[in-house]
């Protein structure tokens, strides 16, 4: 088995394929379902290359079509300088995209000329910077198509507070839900804060709230989950992003505060992230955006105004990633997204 997403980090995009101009990629069977993002995808022995499936390439110029090789590849060039939308059509409605990085309803709605954008959830999407990500995002969709952009989200607020029925979902975001093409939203990251409170942390109570961590958020995930199922069951057309978090305990800030016990809170808050995004990865329509592996292991102070807030370059990546795993390819001085993977896998009887 073969780990992929320890292989490319964020920053490593620009150079798949600097200086090329072609948008190159692999499409694959994923036998077992065992991808779960674009950051972590699994290749096994199982899995095999998905031949004859129907790549697209989206420009202000037009769109260009490819089709995969018998071993899954496939290349489309050479591509002019530019912004770009890829997208995978695997002409089976007895497929999902297990690697959660192919939306459905936009490209359709950027070849219709109009994208309605919406983020909601916590104060991640409106602080930080004077523009946060989801504004970055439609810059980076603007050269294709006029986007209406409708952030809504509300600093400090918690999973339960946007569960349906709240004010929140059925005052804020169900009125923005109606027209929209692709709905983002990061949650989850307030709740965990009035778990572990504010630092600085006496080692010994932080060791054992550590250790009730993974039971603690068992609600929390079921909120999120409940939260996009009732968006899709609304908006069944509708593209639902969740983003990830990065390891926030990944900073020479957290390191002082907690010492030798820091090591162990990276792990052990790595570990719910990535169950969290396990989690969600069984929503078969769900887009993930994993920022938790995209950052890498190094310590992420550089991106962040605060413990957990991006300032400016931090929300760059937020949108770079946001744009990439939509399918997001730029060619020019700075290249985005020339090269990627996608995994399908078979629809569970559920979906059918």
């Amino acid at each position: 088995m073969k780990k992929l997403s320890a292989l490319v980090c964020l920053f490593f995009i620009p150079a798949l394929a600097r200086g090329a101009d072609n948008v190159t990629g692999v499409v694959y069977f994923d036998t077992n379902g065992d991808s779960v993002s674009i950051r972590h995808q699994q290749e096994d022995r199982v899995d095999r290359g998905l031949g004859d499936t129907e790549v697209e390439l989206i420009g202000t110029s037009g769109t260009s079509h490819a089709w995969t090789t018998p071993s899954g590849n496939f290349s489309l060039d050479p591509v002019e300088n530019g912004t770009y939308l890829l997208t995978v059509t695997p002409g089976t409605n007895k497929l999902y995209c297990s690697s959660h990085n192919s939306p459905s309803r936009l490209p359709r709605a950027v070849e219709e000329g109009h994208v309605a954008l919406v983020a909601f959830g916590d104060s991640l999407a409106v602080v930080g910077s004077d523009e946060t990500f989801p504004a970055r995002v439609a810059d980076y969709l603007a050269p294709l198509a006029e986007v209406d952009l409708r952030n809504v989200a509300i600093g400090g607020s918690t999973a339960a507070q946007w569960l349906p029925g709240t004010p929140y979902f059925e005052d804020i975001l169900a009125p923005v839900l109606e027209d929209a093409d692709l709905v983002m939203f990061s949650l989850g990251g307030n709740d965990f804060g009035a778990y572990f409170g504010e630092p600085p942390y006496d080692k010994g109570e932080f060791a054992d709230l550590l250790a009730g961590f993974p039971a603690e958020y068992a609600e929390i995930k079921q909120d999120l989950v409940t939260i996009a199922d009732e968006i899709h069951r609304r908006h069944p057309d509708v593209d639902v992003a969740y983003i990830v978090y990065p390891n926030f305990v990944n900073t020479t800030v957290f390191e002082s505060y907690l010492g030798d016990l820091w090591p162990t809170a990276k792990k052990v808050v790595y570990g719910v992230f990535s169950d969290m995004r396990a989690e969600m990865a069984q929503l078969e329509y769900i887009i993930l955006i994993d920022m938790l592996d995209a950052l890498g292991t190094d310590p992420i102070d550089d991106l962040l105004v605060d413990a957990v807030h991006s300032n400016d370059e931090g929300h760059q990546a937020y949108a770079d990633e946001i744009f990439y795993t939509i399918g997001g390819v730029v060619v020019g001085d700075a290249h985005l997204g020339l090269d990627r993977m996608y995994g399908f896998a078979t629809v569970s009887e559920e979906g059918d």
